[in-house]
């Protein structure tokens, strides 16, 4: 039987560990002990075959559920299926944001603290008024001071080796972003990512910070560093550089991240009022920050060894430096109109205002829509579906199958697609020779002129147009058309004029039934990914299938349309494709507003092929989810006495946020009803924000007092949680 890591299989060899495996795939796991299993690096998650390999031994004590050390990891039954995954898997992961001067046109000055001075490079400190160090936080651990702000202010770093560079991070739950950047320059030179190897010790924040403060605490502070490290690896390799020309670096995250990079005990986090040792200290006035310094040799960051190392200021509880970031890319203390920004992820935080008022609150989402608790999610790797769209023709007779307020098919303009049985109402007239639309005639024709030229029918006399297929060709479309529904390469593309295309003895056309299926505008844009000049699809876009699979999976022409990423077979669905799947559940009736199946079922299959489902327990995960993200934002509502009307602009955080349908996440409730218009994707806004605060002093000070400005939204006090939580459980606007 196979060994398979990322859809490769290799025969099973008995004594064979998993690392050794991971060689012959020329798969790179980290390790820095010889693989004798006390680095604690080549973590691996076993999806499948956990029973066939050798019983976990003293070395991986600190693993819970299906991890093991690929080192230890030995085969003993080869008659079994093996799966496994690196936790350094990469993930389609975003780390592009939109530039802050697109949003206040400022151009942000470089003026970065870590600068060369003679021949020695030296790094300032922080400006005034953040320069007071204060005693050490009660969370450091023995022998591990925690500075201030100000890290004591300027010192030499080293002497000017030719090059002075720096690193932003974003620490996220689940995943990793890092910037490389060219501190005498402000050009970023490398751009990384991986998925955060924390998952081990849980898929969510609370669940690391009982793991942390268990009996293995500091093995999620040193697999995260070892990545890091790893990264770092590639970076100079990949340049040609040295580790020591890097001389500082900025990370951001949400409170818990943060303090598990920096070694804090995260203990208090978890428990009320929720707050970290270093808040707790600064609201006691024991500091006057709660921004983070320390050295690279004391974290073992392998950059020089007195590089910098600074995380920004936590807002407040949950809300992290990773927010604060969030805030200094929108450049929220410019704004004179109240806007919105929401970082939406594990843990989803909301600041709400303007520049003279801010409020924030956190939801803890969990992991439902980034591949935790849902029996076929999965982060974005290639495979995953990112769009669904179910046709028209699956919703009940008399329903409109756009959704409430959308325009019936009789209302809408049509547009023409190569179709097959059942789906050819509404397509234009005018086709070429081989079925397809005419690359030189209009697919559609504007309001008021009549599509069928002079002596036709017009528009009030006939919504839509069809074209005639006979009952033989329809029989024969597998044979005379390809897996599209456009011809095939090798079939007769059309016949001389009175002779039968069909196979002697079938019918001709004007003895033969037709069958037509309108498109709506709205379907034509939703399952219409790319497409030729002709109409077809691309075929040089490969939606999901294998050569000779039929694309909508062994259901038929009901089956829903995917598009995956890596234009993949599905092997399971991403977040943005959840949203899209709830939505048209919603649209078509398949499901009602309380996440029932009208029908009774328990399940949704939206690929037969590989048996993908949605069931009704995956539906129940979900709707917690978006229950905590709308129970969040409707309290911030509430609490600010606004609507979201008031709201001139949306900002959308987050990468996972940057791939959802707009329309789509609002129809089931899963983000505010605001005008789309008044939306705006920002994508990784934190690793830009990361690296504003590394490449400017001023902004850098100025965030830091920004977070001591916001007010704190705490959720569970509030005496309407439960009745919004509960609401929020339903798919609805």
């Amino acid at each position: 039987m196979p060994l398979i890591h990322n859809q490769t299989s290799l025969p099973l060899e008995a004594g064979k560990s998993l690392f050794d495996y991971a060689d012959d795939l020329a798969v790179r796991v980290p390790t820095s002990c010889n693989r004798n299993g006390e680095c604690h690096e080549c973590i691996v998650e076993v999806r499948r075959g956990m029973n066939a390999l050798e019983p976990l031994n003293d070395t991986e004590d600190f693993l819970r559920d299906n991890y093991r050390l690929a080192c230890q990891a030995r085969v003993i039954d080869i008659e079994a299926d093996i799966e496994f995954n690196i936790l350094r898997r990469q993930p389609r992961i975003l780390t592009e944001s939109i530039a802050p001067e697109e949003i206040n046109k400022e151009n942000i000055e470089l003026d970065p603290l870590t600068v060369r001075e003679g021949d020695n490079i030296i790094f300032k400190g922080e400006p005034a008024p953040f320069a007071k160090p204060k005693r050490p936080s009660s969370g450091a651990r023995a022998s591990e001071p925690i500075f201030a702000g100000d890290a004591h202010g300027p010192r030499i770093i080293d002497r000017y080796r030719g090059r002075i560079l720096g690193i932003a991070a974003d620490i996220g739950t689940t995943t990793v972003a890092m910037n490389l950047v060219d501190l005498e320059t402000g050009d970023i030179l490398y751009t990384a990512s991986f998925e955060n190897p924390q998952r081990f010790g849980g898929s969510d924040v609370m669940n690391r910070i009982s793991y942390d403060t268990g009996t293995y605490r500091g093995e999620l502070q040193a697999v995260l560093i070892s990545s890091i490290n790893y990264e770092i690896g590639e970076m100079v390799r990949a340049l040609k550089i040295r580790r020591r020309h890097i001389v500082e670096l900025v990370a951001v995250g949400n409170t818990t991240m943060r303090d598990i990079l920096f070694g804090i005990d995260v203990e208090p986090i978890g428990q009320k009022p929720y707050k970290s040792h270093i808040e707790d200290d600064f609201r006691n006035g024991n500091r006057d920050t709660t921004a983070l310094n320390r050295q690279a040799h004391e974290l073992g960051i392998r950059i020089n060894p007195n590089a910098n190392i600074y995380s920004g200021p936590l807002i407040a509880s949950h809300i992290g430096s990773d927010v604060a970031a969030d805030l200094l890319t929108i450049a929220i203390d410019q704004q004179d109109d109240i806007v919105m920004l929401i970082d939406i992820g594990t843990n989803t935080e909301i600041i709400a205002g303007n520049k003279n008022s801010l409020h924030a609150a956190s939801c803890p989402a969990g992991p439902a829509f980034e591949g935790g608790n849902v029996t076929y999610a999965m982060p974005g790797y290639n495979g995953a579906v990112e769009r669904v769209t179910i046709p028209n023709r699956h919703s009940r007779e008399g329903e409109n199958p756009e959704g409430p307020g959308a325009p019936s098919p009789s209302q809408s303009v049509t547009h023409s697609l190569p179709l097959s049985e059942g789906e050819l109402k509404g397509v234009s007239a005018q086709r070429d020779h081989s079925g397809c639309p005419d690359p030189d005639a209009p697919h559609h024709s504007r309001e008021g002129e009549n599509p069928e030229g002079t002596g036709g029918p017009s528009p009030s006399q006939s919504e839509t147009h069809s074209l005639p297929l006979s009952e033989g060709e329809l029989k024969g479309v597998s044979a005379k058309r390809d897996r599209r529904g456009c011809p095939a390469s090798d079939a007769p593309r059309h016949s001389r004029e009175g002779e039968n295309p069909e196979e002697p003895g079938g019918p001709s056309p004007s003895q033969s039934e037709t069958h037509s299926l309108p498109l709506s505008e709205g379907e034509l844009k939703g399952v219409s990914a790319k497409r030729d000049r002709r109409g077809c699809p691309d075929p040089d876009h490969h939606r999901h299938s294998r050569e000779g699979e039929n694309p909508e999976g062994t259901g038929g022409r009901d089956a829903p349309l995917l598009t995956t990423i890596g234009n993949t077979i599905p092997i399971g669905i991403c977040g943005s494709g959840l949203i899209d799947l709830l939505a048209e559940l919603r649209r078509h009736n398949i499901m009602n507003e309380l996440g029932n199946f009208n029908d009774g079922s328990d399940e949704f299959t939206f690929h037969h092929e590989n048996r993908l489902t949605l069931s009704r327990a995956d539906i129940s995960a979900l709707a917690q989810a978006k229950a905590a993200n709308y129970c969040g934002q409707n309290i911030v509502l509430e609490t600010t006495g606004t609507t979201p009307t008031d709201y001139t602009r949306l900002y959308l955080a987050g990468g996972f946020a940057n791939y959802i349908n707009i329309q789509n996440a609002i129809n089931i409730g899963f983000i505010p009803n605001i005008d789309p218009d008044r939306i705006t994707k920002i994508g990784n806004a934190s690793l830009q924000g990361a690296t504003i605060m590394l490449t400017n002093a001023t902004k850098r000070a100025a965030i830091e007092h920004l977070a001591t400005t916001i007010t704190h939204i705490e959720l569970e006090t509030n005496p309407n949680f439960f009745d919004h939580f509960v609401e929020g459980c339903q798919f609805k606007k």
